[in-house]
């Protein structure tokens, strides 16, 4: 069988919604949190450990770093609440749809750097990520679309 579209036709097709994701995306700024760990070794002959409380003595202190980064993602917010979900809608990607939820797409290389997010800033506003990264695109999936509510 055919195809109705040549590779050439469908990879325009295509650029025409790269297109249209730069012009409509923006900036939203992405935290993630990196710990630095302290690795040891447990032994009967090492002194400094203490096998009741599973920890060296005088052990270094581990920190958080927080790194910022960002990407370039289409926003939509979703104004309306209702009693029940939008046609069947939250049932399907089970999660609620209230005021103050955020849908976000974004190409694969500001995926890879969002999918490790703790907190989200758009507008301002912190967000964290309340369902799992759905895949969209025309004829292959380009775009990843995330749902967001208001960190509190």
């Amino acid at each position: 069988m055919t195809d109705l579209f040549t590779a050439q036709e469908k990879a325009d097709m295509e650029a025409v919604i790269e297109d249209v994701h730069d012009t409509f995306a923006r900036d939203i700024t992405i935290y993630k949190k990196e710990k630095e760990l302290f690795v040891a070794t447990t032994s009967q002959f090492n002194s400094t450990y203490n096998a009741l409380y599973q920890k060296l003595k005088n052990s270094p202190i581990t920190q958080n770093q927080v790194s910022k980064y960002t990407v370039q993602a289409r926003v939509q917010y979703n104004y309306k609440q209702e009693t029940s979900s939008e046609a069947g809608m939250g049932a399907q990607m089970n999660i609620p749809l209230s005021v103050g939820n955020l849908r976000i797409k974004m190409n694969e290389k500001a995926y890879s750097d969002f999918k490790f997010a703790t907190k989200i800033e758009v507008d301002g506003i912190l967000w964290r990520i309340i369902s799992d990264a759905s895949r969209a695109g025309l004829f292959s999936p380009q775009y990843y679309v995330l749902f967001l509510e208001r960190d509190e």
